[in-house]
């Protein structure tokens, strides 16, 4: 029963957010089988949001667990460049992608340049909620 669950599951687990990355990358003006090429998918993922130039963004990256960090900073700065600041809207881009992206799909957001693009100023509250999550998160890396 396992086997046969697997057989199925595994490749919905890697087809779904390779369709939803192909749809994104068409969206913001990129080829969209750029999805299928590892790594210069990161790079191109790091242009749509503006940061290829930036080397720490590629230092990080490469190091076990500080990745999946970069990766959750980086599904972030997606939703962002598709019109997503709300604070939930954040938190689902980083927690549930699998169901974050495909929305965003399905309601047909559109890019924005982050270069070009004039984003909303965060309140005094958000920027307080965004500090304390850092340091919870910083303290629990820690700690573990």
């Amino acid at each position: 029963m396992s086997l046969i669950l697997f057989i199925f599951l595994v490749p919905l687990l890697f087809t779904i957010p390779i369709a939803f990355c192909w749809k994104q990358f068409e969206a913001a003006g990129q080829k969209g089988y750029y999805a299928l090429i590892p790594y210069y998918n990161i790079y191109v993922l790091l242009k749509i949001i503006g940061k290829q130039k930036k080397f720490w963004w590629w230092f990080f990256i490469v190091f076990p667990y500080i990745n999946i960090f970069m990766l959750f900073l980086m599904l972030i700065e997606l939703g962002k460049c598709f019109g997503k600041f709300k604070v939930w809207e954040e938190g689902m881009a980083a927690i549930l992608p699998y169901v974050f992206f495909p929305m965003i799909a399905k309601q047909g957001a559109t890019y924005k340049d982050p270069a070009t693009d004039n984003r909303p100023k965060k309140s005094t509250a958000r920027e307080w909620f965004d500090a304390i999550v850092f340091a919870v998160v910083a303290a629990l890396i820690i700690r573990t």
